[in-house]
């Protein structure tokens, strides 16, 4: 699983960022807390998250700094609700210098994991 995350890693900081529409929204960030984007099947939460990293890299922030990952890949499948710290354990021994400074961003419309438990989103 860690090679896997490592390459998810390594594959959104490579690639651009895909097109998207610029929606007249804002995401009320405030410092210490965690920010959430909900909403209905296909209403667009996905490309309001890219607009939301495209903003932050504007600001002349690293992309190394930012991750997005969709926990609904399939490769992730046989990740459970306990594996989940693997993703931080891979991305800091690759960044061991951003650790107070990294965006965390997942996608995922509702996961339930192979031991019962579950995360729901948007």
């Amino acid at each position: 699983m860690e090679s896997l995350l490592e390459q998810l890693i390594a594959d959104f900081h490579e690639r651009k960022l895909p097109a998207f529409t610029r929606r007249h929204v804002r995401l009320p960030i405030l410092p210490g807390k965690v920010d959430s984007v909900i909403g209905m099947r296909r209403s667009g939460k996905t490309w309001f998250l890219y607009q939301i990293i495209a903003d932050i890299l504007s600001k002349k922030i690293p992309k190394e700094c930012v991750l997005y990952l969709n926990l609904e890949d399939e490769r992730l499948l046989p990740m459970t609700a306990a594996d989940l710290h693997q993703i931080t354990d891979v991305y800091y021994r690759r960044y061991p210098l951003l650790k107070d400074q990294i965006c965390f961003f997942f996608s995922m419309k509702s996961r339930i994991f192979r031991d019962g438990n579950s995360l729901s989103g948007g």
